[in-house]
């Protein structure tokens, strides 16, 4: 499992919502790492397949994809 660590200036421009404080709430933003690009389109084609919904278009980013803005 990998983590990616952001200071709040990094993680509040590749988010449409405010940054709450963390004393009295809970915020997350997680990642999944994968083998291959192919297994990438795998489990994102998971959701979808199982009657989900694609709330949010999926980047490219080159080195990883991301769903950055929810609606």
């Amino acid at each position: 499992m990998s983590a990616m660590l952001l200071p709040h200036p990094s993680f509040s421009t590749s988010r449409s919502k405010e940054i709450i404080d963390a004393r009295s709430r809970v915020q997350g933003l997680f990642a999944v790492s994968v083998g291959s690009r192919e297994e990438i389109g795998e489990v994102l084609g998971n959701g979808p397949a199982s009657g989900g919904a694609e709330p949010v278009a999926v980047q490219d980013l080159g080195s990883m994809r991301a769903r950055p803005r929810g609606p």
